[in-house]
């Protein structure tokens, strides 16, 4: 039984309780939930709140609604969602290093079971030779790339789709940030780090991986709590890493 509304900030109760609904588990993906008419009658509310709160569900992909058929409750994209939310982030003020330290424990994390799981092994190591490719090329924008999708592929092989997608967009907002405090030393020491960890894979050496990517991590951390990071003059090179990154 749906709880009626009081009247203060109806629009946001309304959503509030038809969520409450949804996330219960009482409405499933594919339901079709009850008509505005009966929605209105239990919540004691105006069609006009109703309304204003379903198109919110509407707008966000979370209810369909059908013409002269109803609204359904859809499945829910988590990759659209990130989408959504990292232009919000690129265009709020952030701070880069505690995205990195996000992206510290998404990598931790995937390194502790990456042994077990990977099945791309070979990819991780032809990255490493792309990095240094594109270091003896002095070419920034590409090696970062490959560094990204480094990364990437670690967090794929722990096949979880939540990790997966948070880690595409968590590479997004670190471009420009990453641009800024490499150098030619990094890179060296990138190369030397990621090869370890790429080996470690290979020969399924689970404490290896797990303490080089430590080190790689913190050291990345170390840099970037060293430097005056800029975000507005990133922009543009983030736009050249999403350029140069490889595809697969």
């Amino acid at each position: 039984m749906l709880n009626q509304i009081p009247q203060q900030n109806v629009v946001d109760m309304v959503f509030d309780e038809i969520m409450r609904h949804i996330v219960s588990g009482e409405w499933k993906i594919g339901d079709k939930i009850p008509s505005e008419n009966e929605l209105a009658t239990q919540l004691q509310v105006s069609r006009n709140s109703l309304r204003q709160a379903l198109n919110r569900f509407n707008a966000l992909g979370i209810i369909e609604s059908r013409h002269g058929d109803g609204s359904y409750v859809r499945p829910v994209d988590l990759a659209f969602y990130l989408k959504v939310i990292f232009p919000m982030v690129i265009l709020g003020h952030y701070d880069a290093l505690n995205v990195y330290q996000l992206n510290r424990a998404i990598q931790n994390e995937a390194a502790r079971c990456v042994c077990a799981l990977a099945t791309k092994e070979q990819e991780l190591l032809a990255l490493v030779e792309e990095m240094r490719r594109c270091d003896e090329a002095n070419d920034q924008a590409a090696f970062l790339a490959a560094d990204m999708r480094f990364h990437e592929v670690i967090v794929e092989c722990g096949r979880n789709p939540v990790l997966i997608s948070i880690e595409q967009c968590v590479n997004k907002i670190l471009a420009g940030p990453l641009y800024e405090v490499s150098s030619q030393a990094l890179r060296k020491d990138s190369i030397f780090m990621h090869a370890k960890i790429a080996q470690g894979v290979q020969a399924r050496n689970e404490s290896s991986v797990r303490d080089w990517m430590a080190a790689h991590m913190s050291d990345i951390v170390g840099r970037l709590e060293k430097s005056n990071y800029n975000r507005t003059n990133c922009e543009d090179k983030t736009d050249q890493l999403s350029q140069s990154a490889p595809t697969t």
